[in-house]
């Protein structure tokens, strides 16, 4: 059985294979910043994944070009929830965006990001957004936990 060789380098056997890529190749990219989520090299929005579209959608009737926004820009830790990246930076206003394509992917999430707001709140701006760029409101809730 002939063994699949990395996309960048072609010398090394496959390791990552959701990337096609070996361990070397993988370490460096990812140390660079040059990964994006959907498997491959990070190109913006020019991601072509049907799992992005809502995210392609979005920063086509939003920005005005591929300069004014970062995507996927910084992985915040949210205690209690874990790891969260928001979809957007908008470089002319300084604000994260999420970008919801669902009432159920925000019931889904709605937790996570009020968590990040209530923790992060009074640093960043955030923003939830459709991917007509209308804005979604959302507000941080307490959440009590009830004793025995």
């Amino acid at each position: 059985m002939k063994k699949e060789l990395c996309s960048q380098c072609g010398k090394h056997e496959i390791a990552i294979k959701k990337r096609r890529l070996c361990r070397n190749c993988y370490a460096r990219l990812h140390r660079n910043g040059q990964l994006d989520g959907c498997g491959g090299t990070n190109t913006g929005v020019n991601v072509t994944s049907p799992r992005f579209r809502r995210e392609v959608d979005f920063a086509v009737s939003f920005f005005d070009s591929t300069e004014d926004y970062l995507y996927e820009p910084s992985v915040f830790f949210v205690p209690e929830h874990g790891r969260y990246t928001p979809d957007f930076f908008d470089k002319r206003r300084g604000v994260f965006i999420e970008v919801v394509g669902s009432k159920q992917a925000l019931s889904a999430n709605r937790k996570k990001m009020e968590a990040f707001v209530e923790h992060y709140g009074n640093g960043i701006l955030f923003e939830v957004r459709n991917t007509q760029g209308e804005m979604i409101k959302l507000e941080a809730r307490k959440y009590i936990k009830k004793s025995s």
